[in-house]
């Protein structure tokens, strides 16, 4: 596998694109740890592109989107050769915007878009999918960050949406929207 990193920083901020290519299962062995015949995952290739700018002394500005790909991969045929396995390639892309605005010395608010989603089953074990094993999740996030001071108060309003109903409600029933509230408190030594 081949990683790199460019990226480029100021006092304002920073850019930076990030790549990654190769075979992460490594190699194709003949038989897995219970003798059944091992599929490889394909090659995968993955770009990310990540920024973030003080857009004046109390805005600041952040964003990110990543794409993966994975190849179909090989696996053993009845003649122990090995086959490529005849599939499309599994994807996911992800956007997320990051404005944040100082309104005090104690007292800043952020906000957090996040989109996330897959193609042909990629992560469909996390992600739920319809049919042709796509699915999506799109979230909104309100965060307040209170500074007394050693100590940090973060509340954060949350609301997940997914395409599919990938969320259980109070009352046990499958849904696709999950609004949350959770508060988390930082003391810095």
């Amino acid at each position: 596998t081949l990683g790199g990193q460019l990226g480029k920083t100021s006092e304002a901020g920073g850019i930076w694109f990030n790549v990654l290519y190769g075979d992460q299962d490594g190699t194709l062995d003949e038989k897995d740890f219970d003798g059944s015949p091992v599929v490889s995952n394909g090659s995968l290739f993955q770009a990310d592109i990540t920024t973030g700018w003080n857009l004046g002394d109390k805005f600041y500005l952040g964003f990110n989107t990543s794409m993966q790909s994975v190849a179909s991969g090989e696996t053993f045929g009845t003649a122990g050769e090995i086959q490529d396995v005849d599939a499309d390639a599994t994807s996911f892309i992800g956007f997320a915007v990051y404005p944040k605005v100082t309104l005090s010395e104690s007292f800043a608010l952020g906000l957090r878009a996040e989109y996330f989603g897959v193609k042909n089953g990629h992560l469909a074990d996390y992600i739920a999918t319809d049919g042709s094993g796509d699915g999506s999740i799109t979230a909104f996030t309100l965060s307040g960050n209170y500074k007394v001071n050693g100590l940090t108060i973060i509340p954060e309003f949350r609301v997940d949406s997914s395409a599919e109903d990938a969320f259980i409600d109070a009352d046990g029933e499958a849904t696709s929207m999950m609004p949350s509230l959770t508060v988390a408190a930082v003391y810095k030594f």
